[in-house]
């Protein structure tokens, strides 16, 4: 990766970032990513996990990294449990700062999955050939959330850790958000929202942010082996819902992609290029994560 002195990476964070080691091979391990977003000026990372949990990895980099921090979670997919109170509880007092919803194992992706879309080729690696039953949030009749899910929302919230939606449907998003406005939290996520757009309308999107989530922009939906999203797609719904309602994440770390960080500036460069204001972008990619975060 090239490092340049972008002024929008200076104090930048990057909110979703995949690293090796893991199932399938990545972009780079931890610690050489966080040293590749360290020298292009950024001040933290959220490195995710698909399978497990990515606290350890957190550790390693804030212990031989200096001069960036980074956080870690778990994704509550079936090979942690998926909604299970005790790995939530696990994960919260080893140190995690963010915990994704299911993402492969959640009925909403695995549905996607046998429609065609691109989450198929994930689907199919991360089940490593094995039935995955699917995961929801909600009841069988799909009225409420369940009471599991309830609680482990309610652990996370006393820990005070950033709540993502994942890879759920609008009803279930829809479903957490109501709940975390009654239990008066403010750390929820809408995760890479521009993935899903065919279900989540304008109008869903509008009633998670009046509940209190924010929305996450990828990057990762723009690049050739995704969806080649047009940019003037994201810079829409900035337009549309305002920035501070917004954070942006790069969601890279495969290996075919260039570096989460180039990524990032990519990113950060193409909505400024779609007129959204560097002060809007600002705003999105250190304000709003720093605050999540509880950073200063």
């Amino acid at each position: 990766m090239m490092v340049r002195n972008d002024p929008f990476l200076q104090g930048a964070i990057d909110f979703h970032i995949h690293s090796g080691p893991d199932t399938h091979p990545r972009y780079a391990n931890c610690l050489e990513l966080a040293r590749q977003a360290r020298d292009a000026g950024l001040r933290a990372i959220v490195l995710k996990d698909q399978m497990t949990q990515s606290i350890h990895k957190a550790y390693f980099v804030n212990k031989y990294v200096e001069g960036i921090k980074a956080f870690g979670g778990i994704t509550l997919n079936r090979m942690v449990g998926g909604y299970d109170v005790r790995t939530v509880e696990f994960a919260c007092r080893l140190g995690a700062k963010v915990i994704w919803l299911a993402t492969h194992d959640s009925g909403y992706t695995i549905d996607s999955a046998k429609r065609g879309h691109y989450d198929a080729i994930y689907v199919k690696a991360y089940s490593f050939g094995y039935h995955v039953e699917p995961l929801s949030v909600l009841n069988e009749k799909r009225t409420a959330l369940k009471q599991e899910v309830k609680k482990i929302i309610d652990i996370m919230t006393g820990y005070r850790v950033v709540i993502q939606t994942a890879h759920i449907d609008p009803q279930e998003a829809l479903a957490v958000a109501r709940y975390c406005r009654k239990i008066g939290y403010d750390k929820l996520v809408i995760t890479h929202v521009n993935s899903f757009l065919e279900e989540y309308t304008d109008d869903i999107i509008a009633e998670l942010i009046k509940n209190g989530a924010m929305i996450e922009l990828s990057y990762s939906d723009l690049v050739p082996r995704h969806a080649r999203q047009d940019p003037h797609v994201c810079a829409r719904l900035v337009d549309t819902f305002g920035p501070m309602n917004c954070i942006l994440e790069s969601d890279l770390g495969t290996l075919e992609n260039i570096s989460p960080t180039e990524g990032l500036r990519c990113f950060c460069h193409y909505l400024n290029k779609c007129g959204i204001p560097a002060d809007y972008i600002d705003i999105m990619v250190k304000d709003n994560p720093a605050r999540l975060l509880d950073l200063d």
